[in-house]
């Protein structure tokens, strides 16, 4: 959760695979006539990034558990003209690459260079970003993502190919077991499956210590690859109270070259909902009265924009007290490739 809605599309589960596959090409087309006659006030971090102030589609996956991102979701695609759905599916971009790796390089319609997993990324942001407007009457038809459309089905008919599949399916498996996929189902029963699973996302509900550290790109452009992560957290008992240090370093390994850019972040991190925060320091600043406390099923939510520029390092360092704990759970988020977590 906390990642921006690049392209959706809806299909009919049968018992036998799917039909009537539909994908949506354009989410602006849709946010911007509802944004007309409806105003949603979007999350304050959202404020100036949201087209005029007000909350959409392609902005509505923002909560920390992925049970409400999916049903904010499933209510904001009904409100723009959609159907009532049964459940929501999400998959990181880098699922796509990592199937391309099993498919091999797939043609590419109007294309010459076949696609595969190494060119996946810096093809379709070119192709739908920069090339598809070259034509006038492109630009007039407002579809920059038809290209998709053209690329699932061939896609997927390479995936079911009896010699590929017996290996995509253990992919599969392993991207719902990394949360690269997450799944969510209006049925309580299909529901419950897909928590007992830890497919769904959910925030882990725990007795004791517990950490998830959380970065939702806001200013768009494409950096998030590009920044490595690491935690470093140092615990320290006091009195029957837990003091906690926690440093998070995010470095900018990117050139800023197109489509590459300052990274533009929003960084939350939940703890337990009886820790207490002590003082804020971020790039060497302290900051304490400019963080944003909230609360999420039953977790204390530390908020705080952290912003790291091409070739340099950023850095927040958070001190909260808790109750003693004899455990710590640590939750990474949806979509984290790169990250290190020290503790002491």
């Amino acid at each position: 959760s906390g990642g921006f809605l690049g392209s959706f599309a809806t299909v009919d589960i049968t018992p036998t695979g799917y039909e009537n596959l539909r994908i949506d090409t354009n989410i602006y087309k849709r946010d911007n006539a509802f944004t007309e006659r409806q105003t949603v006030q979007p999350p304050t971090p959202l404020l100036g990034v949201a087209a005029g102030n007000k909350w959409a589609m392609r902005d509505s996956n923002w909560d920390l558990d992925f049970q409400d991102a999916a049903a904010r979701v499933s209510w904001f695609y009904q409100q723009e003209g959609g159907e009532a759905v049964d459940g929501v599916i999400a998959l990181n971009a880098t699922v796509v690459a990592d199937l391309l790796r099993l498919t091999g390089p797939i043609p590419l319609p109007g294309s010459d260079e076949p696609l595969g997993s190494e060119n996946f990324f810096d093809t379709l942001h070119y192709k739908i970003e920069k090339e598809y407007y070259f034509d006038p009457d492109n630009r007039r038809s407002n579809e920059p993502k038809s290209i998709l459309r053209e690329l699932v089905p061939l896609l997927t008919r390479k995936a079911i190919e009896p010699q590929v599949l017996a290996r995509s399916i253990p992919l599969l498996l392993q991207e719902l077991e990394e949360r690269q996929i997450q799944l969510y189902h209006t049925d309580p029963q299909v529901q419950a499956h897909i928590l007992a699973r830890g497919w769904g996302g959910a925030l882990a509900q725990t007795d004791g210590d517990f950490l998830l550290v959380n970065n939702a790109s806001v200013g768009g452009r494409k950096s998030s690859l590009n920044v490595v992560q690491s935690l470093h957290l140092r615990l320290k008992t006091v009195q029957e109270q837990l003091h906690h240090t926690l440093t998070i370093t995010r470095t900018h390994t990117g050139d800023g070259v197109w489509p590459d850019h300052t990274n533009n972040n929003y960084l939350r991190v939940a703890v337990p909902s009886d820790a207490r925060l002590e003082s804020a320091t971020r790039n060497g600043v302290l900051v304490t009265s400019e963080i944003d406390t909230s609360s999420e099923r039953d977790k204390t939510t530390y908020g705080i924009h952290l912003d790291t520029p091409p070739g340099l390092t950023s850095q927040l360092e958070l001190v909260y007290v808790m109750p003693a704990a004899d455990s710590l759970y640590y939750q990474k988020q949806s979509g984290t490739l790169q990250e290190k977590l020290q503790i002491e």
